[in-house]
């Protein structure tokens, strides 16, 4: 009998990532590959190794030798077989927890004849398809909510582009959060900061106080002396400072050097984040209904919170710091019983929402109110652009004209992206596949970048002739350690896109293999 495999074990480093939402959220995704590239394959491979749920690969080509000789997840003898079934066999070897499918179909046909195929997936990977396909395949994700990342690689050069309608991001993943709100302390810490008498410590229990506490009540002196107002400007920070260090019985007590460095902290006003402010102004957050995500509900009980109280609720989270552990405990749960109260605010306002309606109070957890809770501060939503206002609608002239004249710039290249797509429009091949066209071609691209220049109205000379004879050159080649590169750049934004954590890009990436540098410009 196979032994039972325990998938914590398995998975136990991505999960110290992101957790076992993360994880749940990345066991649940259903992946659609179009076109097994070598890009595109090394991008799935990355997403299957850490558990997705599902993934399907869609191509009608036939392995080559020149995939064999750029793809590792094929092999010679597979030359003349179908790429997708070829590549799915390979793929789902790494993983026997990710279920695996494919379908020899050309990827275009489905756009153009049978969109309804893409709704059963929550990702598509759209690999080196061309521009008029991609704003069909972008219309087809906005209308069903799929999250689609478009890629390209060309010789040293490769291009990302991200979308989903609206994106929302539960846990950013910042570092040293801080919220010690001592400029509006409530009601139990401020009995506990004022129950200890400093000139009746011996000095162990000198050198061992909080330095949230030392903090508070040197505050407290400051503000009895300045109107009650807290500092605000480098002098009155000193100020302070000098309040600290006259409570120092000697200068090795590590705590009160805490209290020194923590001041800049300690002073700033407990505020709520301007993106915040923007979403409770959002028409999603005032007009909740049947429809409205988990997200938008929660949000609207953050605002109600915020109207009630001016600050977000508490995250409950203080940091490390010199203590004894007795002290350390009592203060840690007194800030988890602000925290505990208000969840609990933030808990009936999200169910009496869901009660209005008419969906059931379980279906938002705990955890996802208190994974938002705690990350206030830090709540994020992306919008993007669609592809087809990037571009025919509203293309950005200004990002990209202001691009091009900076020293060292990746926008070149995102232009001559588009204009090998123009190439490939007018004459149903890409620059440089014939090795006997190559001057021929460059004159070609040539006119394919004034066409593309010419929409921005931007000078065609910003264009080096060198970059057009690179691209000419590399002739739509993928190169593996490139492809690799750019697959797992787009395995890690679907990673943000499918979990909400960290902070994806907005929206297109540029990688230079050159000069080895990435740029993400919003477009």
């Amino acid at each position: 009998m196979k032994p039972e495999i325990n998938k914590s074990m398995i998975y136990d480093r991505q999960l110290r990532l992101w957790g076992d939402q993360g994880q749940n959220s990345l066991e649940t995704a259903n992946i659609c590959l179009l076109n097994a590239t070598v890009s595109g394959t090394e991008s799935l491979k990355n997403l299957i190794l850490p558990g997705i749920g599902k993934f399907t690969i869609v191509d009608d080509k036939k392995v080559t030798g020149s995939d064999v000789g750029s793809n590792f997840f094929l092999t010679i003898d597979q030359i003349g077989q179908s790429r997708a079934k070829c590549v799915t066999e390979l793929l789902k070897n790494l993983n026997e927890f990710v279920e695996a499918d494919y379908l020899e179909k050309d990827p275009v046909f489905l756009i153009n004849e049978n969109d309804k195929f893409f709704s059963q997936f929550n990702v598509i990977i759209a690999s080196n398809m061309q521009e008029k396909e991609l704003i069909k395949l972008n219309k087809i994700c906005s209308n069903e909510n799929i999250i689609l990342v478009s890629l390209k690689t060309n010789g040293l050069f490769g291009i990302l582009r991200s979308y989903v309608p609206e994106h929302t991001i539960i846990d950013a993943h910042p570092e040293n959060v801080t919220d010690y709100r001592l400029d509006r302390p409530f009601q139990g810490l401020i009995d506990y900061c004022k129950s200890f008498d400093f000139s009746e410590m011996t000095i162990v229990e000198h050198s061992h106080m909080p330095f949230i506490v030392i903090l508070y009540q040197c505050l407290e002196e400051f503000k009895s002396k300045h109107d009650g107002k807290m500092p605000s400007s480098y002098s009155e920070r000193n100020e302070l400072k000098e309040i600290i260090k006259s409570l120092r019985l000697n200068n090795d007590e590590e705590n009160f050097d805490e209290a020194e460095k923590s001041i800049f902290k300690a002073c700033k006003p407990t505020i709520i984040p301007s993106q915040l402010k923007e979403m409770f102004c959002d028409i999603k957050c005032s007009n909740i209904n049947e429809n409205s995500s988990n997200f938008w509900i929660i949000i609207n009980a953050f605002a109600d919170f915020a109207e009630r109280h001016n600050c977000l609720p508490h995250s409950g989270i203080i940091p490390d710091m010199k203590s004894d552990t007795e002290k350390y405990v009592e203060l840690q749960n007194i800030y988890r019983k602000k925290f505990q109260e208000d969840f609990y605010e933030i808990r009936q306002k999200v169910n009496t929402t869901l009660a209005q309606i008419n969906r059931p109070i379980e279906s938002i957890k705990d955890e996802q109110i208190i994974t938002m809770i705690k990350n206030g501060s830090d709540l994020r939503i992306i919008r993007y652009r669609t592809l087809e206002d990037e571009f025919i609608n509203q293309p950005n002239v200004s990002l990209i004209a202001q691009s091009l004249n900076e020293e060292f710039n990746n926008m070149v290249y995102y232009l001559l992206f588009r204009a090998v797509d123009h190439f490939y429009e007018t004459h149903y091949r890409y620059p440089g596949v014939d090795n006997d066209s190559l001057d021929n071609d460059l004159e070609l691209l040539k006119k394919s970048v004034e066409v593309i220049t010419s929409q921005y109205s931007i000078d065609y000379s910003l264009i080096p002739e060198e970059a057009m004879q690179e691209i000419v050159r590399a002739g739509m080649s993928e190169i593996h350690t490139v492809s690799s590169l750019v697959g797992a750049l787009v395995s890690q934004e679907i990673l943000k896109l499918v979990t909400c954590q960290y902070t994806p890009m907005n929206n297109t990436c540029i990688f230079n293999g050159i000069q080895t540098t990435t740029t993400s410009y919003d477009l």
